[in-house]
């Protein structure tokens, strides 16, 4: 009888980690059928916003900006907040030389197993992570070349993208 349970227990997990893959398809397939009919957000928000100054207008463009990011490198008309949480963990945890454990971004985002893995095979897909080793159902994933290639020629982009916002912005009166 107990084996009976056990088995049903992994065909269930089976069940829901196959449903969050297809429904992350799903949604990444009516993201694209639809990016024609989503407005377009502007490149930057040039004239003055009653109320925001300077600074909170260059912060705002910023955004813009780092939502393009997410657009270009996580492939997808409308980036969700797990491939933002995947970017910072594993990164982080790279820069403190372990890998991620697929158990860390469950519990960060809050997320069923079965959906962040399902984004986590995503980000392989794009060639972003690598599996290192398996443990139980998780495994450790390490970033790739490819991952700091991404954010590295995006940021080389962002820095004078900042400049010429601050250019243009210290042209403009404060609405203030």
């Amino acid at each position: 009888m107990h084996m009976q349970a056990i088995i049903f227990c992994e065909i269930k997990k089976q069940e829901g980690s196959q449903m969050a893959r297809r429904q992350n398809d799903k949604l990444s397939k009516r993201a694209a059928q639809d990016s024609s009919k989503i407005s377009t957000l502007p490149e930057q928000i040039d004239g003055p916003v009653g109320g925001l100054n300077r600074d909170g207008l260059d912060f705002i463009n910023t955004l813009l900006y780092g939502y393009r990011f997410g657009n270009q490198v996580f492939n997808t008309v409308t980036p969700h907040h797990e491939d933002w949480i995947m970017l910072f963990v594993v990164l982080a945890n790279d820069a403190e030389g372990r890998a991620t454990v697929t158990k860390n971004i469950v519990e960060i985002t809050g997320r069923a197993y079965g959906t962040v893995r399902a984004s986590l095979q995503r980000f392989e897909k794009l060639g972003y992570i690598e599996p290192n080793q398996r443990i139980g159902r998780s495994e450790l994933y390490v970033p790739t070349p490819a991952m700091k290639q991404a954010v590295n020629d995006f940021a080389k982009k962002f820095w004078p993208h900042i400049q010429k916002v601050r250019n243009q912005s210290a042209r403009v009166k404060d609405p203030v």
